[in-house]
C-alpha cells in the first residue's frame, strides 16, 4: 500500500527524527518508506 499525500505530509511536519528502524517504523515498514521516497521524488522532480 502507497502512503497518501497526507499521511507523507504528515510524517514530514512531525519530523523524521530518530534511527533508521524507527523512521521505517513511522512509514510501516521498508516498502511504505521506499514508495513514500520515490512519490515525494516524483512530485519534486514533475515540477
Amino acid at each position: 500500500m502507497t502512503p497518501d499525500r497526507s499521511t507523507i505530509n504528515s510524517q514530514l511536519s512531525t519530523g523524521l527524527s530518530g534511527n533508521v528502524n524507527e523512521i521505517i517504523g513511522k512509514f510501516g515498514g521498508a516498502d511504505q518508506l521506499r514508495n513514500a521516497v520515490n512519490q515525494l521524488q516524483s512530485l519534486l522532480y514533475a515540477s
